[in-house]
C-alpha cells in the first residue's frame, strides 16, 4: 500500500531552546568532571547513576526536540517530534484556520497545553495551523513554514470543503 504524501515540512526548533538544551549537557557534563576531579577520581556510584541519567535525559530531549515533522497524505496528517507524533485521518477533522503562535498562550516551546484549551506543538514561533477533530477533547496547534499551503491540502484531501 503505497502513501501518497502531498505536503512536507520540516520546522527547527528556536536556536535559544536548543542553545538552553545543549548549555545543560555541558553543565552535567563539567560537573561530572569536577566531581571526579575533586575526589581522587572516584565519584560515589549514587551520583554517578544521578549525572548519567541526567546526562542521557537531557541529550536524549535535546536530540528528540530538535526539529518539528509535519507530513500531510492524501489520507492523513501527522505532526510532531521523534516519538511523540500526532497523527489524525483527514476525513475527522472539522475546521482549521491559520493563527500566529503567542507566546503568553502556551508559555514556552515543545508539547504545550494552551491557555485556550488547545495542545501546541511548537518548536518556534511563527504562524501555523489550529485544527479541530471530531472525537477530541482539545483543540490542536502546531507550526508550520507553508501554512497557506498545508490548509489547502488538508481543505483538499479532507471532508472540509
Amino acid at each position: 500500500m503505497s502513501v501518497n504524501i502531498v505536503y512536507q515540512d520540516k520546522v527547527k526548533s528556536s536556536p535559544v531552546v536548543m542553545g538552553v538544551l545543549g548549555f545543560s549537557v555541558i553543565i552535567v557534563l563539567i560537573i561530572g568532571f569536577i566531581l571526579y576531579f575533586q575526589n581522587n577520581r572516584t565519584i560515589d556510584s549514587g551520583v554517578v547513576k544521578t549525572l548519567s541519567f541526567v546526562l542521557v535525559l537531557d541529550v536524549f530531549v535535546f536530540w528528540a526536540f530538535r526539529e518539528m515533522a509535519v507530513v500531510i497524505t492524501d489520507k492523513q496528517l501527522s505532526f510532531g517530534f521523534f516519538i511523540f507524533k500526532k497523527k489524525i485521518d483527514l476525513n475527522k477533522i472539522e475546521n482549521v484556520e491559520i493563527q500566529d503562535f503567542k507566546f503568553n498562550n502556551y508559555l514556552g516551546y515543545g508539547i504545550r497545553y494552551g491557555r485556550d484549551n488547545t495542545i501546541g506543538y511548537v518548536p518556534c514561533g511563527g504562524r501555523g495551523l489550529k485544527i479541530k477533530v471530531t472525537g477530541e477533547k482539545k483543540d490542536f496547534f502546531f507550526i508550520c513554514n507553508r501554512p497557506e499551503e498545508a490548509l489547502v491540502f488538508i481543505k483538499q484531501y479532507g471532508t472540509q470543503k
